[in-house]
């Protein structure tokens, strides 16, 4: 049975050929790998605003671990089946993100250029929310028959965490997300090529 969740993210079209597979269709906004490993100044106009890491929007040079955040903000979404960054600019996207994940480190802000440091400094200090705030139980479907079933709504929250944390250098990298738990019960490993 084949599925196309144009609900989770119109502008990107997502697609569920069989079981636990989902597939991006859309890379209008992509770069190729070689690109990360440049010097030169690397575009900010890249990934769906919902969908844009910390480090595009505040202008540091960024790596695989954007999309990492971009997974996680999709993850998130398809179990609170609402868009978690809803940003309408750039402002009002990194706003919607500091009022959930909370103020970045001193060590994160260090790494900015003196403009968006100073703007982040500006701007009141937020508490992280806890993720049993961010995703209550009722968001998560109840337990089942399945093999999955000891997989919990905290080990969701988990994830989401380590792929939605601000400082990339925090952030899980493709590795470390594909041995998460969560993630590795439905992972196989040959269908993974890094």
């Amino acid at each position: 049975m084949n599925h196309n969740l144009h609900e989770v993210r119109p502008s990107l079209s997502l697609h569920l050929p069989h079981g636990p597979v989902l597939k991006v269709l859309d890379f209008g906004l992509a770069r190729k790998k070689a690109n990360f490993d440049s010097e030169v100044r690397m575009s900010d106009y890249v990934v769906t605003r919902y969908y844009r890491a910390p480090e595009i929007i505040l202008g540091l040079h960024y790596s695989e671990k954007v999309d990492i955040w971009s997974i996680g903000c999709i993850f998130a979404e398809m179990i609170n089946h609402r868009v978690l960054f809803p940003g309408i600019d750039r402002i009002d996207q990194w706003s919607k993100i500091v009022n959930i994940m909370g103020t970045p480190s001193q060590s994160f802000i260090s790494q900015l250029a003196a403009p968006a440091a100073e703007y982040v400094n500006s701007l009141p200090k937020v508490e992280a929310k806890s993720m049993d705030q961010t995703f209550p139980d009722g968001d998560f479907l109840g337990a089942t028959e399945q093999p999955q079933a000891h997989l919990t709504a905290n080990d969701a929250r988990r994830l989401i965490s380590k792929m939605l944390s601000i400082d990339p250098n925090e952030r899980y990298s493709v590795a470390e997300a594909l041995n998460d738990p969560y993630v590795k019960l439905w992972c196989r490993e040959e269908e993974v090529t890094l």
